[in-house]
């Protein structure tokens, strides 16, 4: 649909003669300018529209940089951390009014589809917490936890995939020294369970220590399906680490659990990834996401998570 509406003659909403009224752009990330560049009212008729943060038309924080891990545009300060910048859902209401004031097409709209729909089962953006999802107990008492973070993190993103500033999902496991671990450190299942320092110790290679993870889960809350039972969960990921999972499962009244997937197994990742995956969730179903880390570091972000009846909203 994006480029159906350039075939149409609309350009980027971010390159609007009064985007710097709206939005800043990071420019020393910006992989290709001529994206970025304004255009004058010549080139481009707002119509009298309001700036569409919202529109198909307008890139997200993160598209086109160099470097993944940074926003390129963002919206200024007093239009607050919460808004998103584009998406691809479906048009929006100003994109619609845009295109009947150009083509003059003054009919009813209201079959048009204006993002999701109805298709909707479940979203959080984690602006304003967990939502609905509740918080499970770690394997360890001192294990990793599922936080919102509301700031940049050392090894993650500087902000969330909806507009570079606006909160997400975090969890972490911090690197334990290998090389520092001794036999009085380590229990008969390989787990670290003292703080001993005697010189004398033996020190346990890194190759006889247990893979035994330490995880953290959240669950959905039960979400009844559409009428057929087809499902798609969607989510935004950014990973760092070499020993840190991400577990999607899905159980059921009539659902026995089971795991959807495993996103992990890379030393690092430095971008948002959106991940969707298919699956038939039956009449009513819990969806359960569970950081797995082992004993080196790692950490798992996440955000902009969707559940909607159908095909999935990119992929298909």
């Amino acid at each position: 649909m994006h480029e159906i509406l350039h075939v149409l003659g609309f350009y980027h909403e971010q390159n609007r003669p009064d985007r710097d009224l709206y939005v800043d752009i990071n420019e020393t990330n910006v992989a290709v300018i001529r994206d970025f560049y304004i255009r004058n009212e010549t080139i481009i008729d707002t119509m009298g529209t309001p700036y569409d943060f919202e529109s198909i038309m307008h890139y997200g924080a993160y598209d086109a940089g160099k470097v993944h891990r940074y926003p390129v545009i963002t919206p200024k300060p007093k239009y607050g951390k919460t808004l998103r910048l584009g998406q691809r859902l479906g048009l929006s209401d100003i994109d619609v009014m845009k295109i009947q004031m150009l083509y003059h097409c003054p009919i009813d709209t209201s079959h048009i589809q204006r993002g999701l729909g109805d298709r909707l089962i479940d979203y959080c953006d984690f602006a304003f917490g967990m939502c609905n999802f509740s918080l499970g107990n770690a394997t360890t008492g001192s294990g990793p936890t599922w936080d919102v973070q509301n700031e940049s993190t050392p090894d993650g993103p500087v902000g969330g995939i909806s507009n570079g500033l606006d909160p997400f999902l975090f969890a972490s496991k911090e690197w334990d020294e290998l090389s520092s671990l001794t036999t009085e450190d380590v229990s008969p299942q390989g787990i670290r369970n003292s703080t001993t320092t005697d010189s004398a110790a033996t020190t346990i290679a890194p190759s006889a220590i247990s893979k035994t993870p330490v995880t953290v889960t959240i669950y959905s809350p039960l979400l009844t399906s559409g009428d057929d039972g087809r499902a798609c969960i969607q989510f935004a990921l950014f990973q760092y680490g070499p020993s840190s999972y991400l577990d999607v499962f899905v159980s059921g009244p009539l659902l026995q659990r089971q795991r959807l997937r495993t996103f992990g197994d890379v030393s690092r990742m430095e971008f948002w990834v959106r991940y969707e995956i298919k699956l038939d969730m039956g009449t009513k179903a819990e969806f359960q996401l569970e950081f797995v880390a082992y004993l080196l570091e790692g950490t798992v972000s996440l955000d902009d998570y969707y559940v909607v009846k159908g095909n999935c909203i990119y992929a298909d």
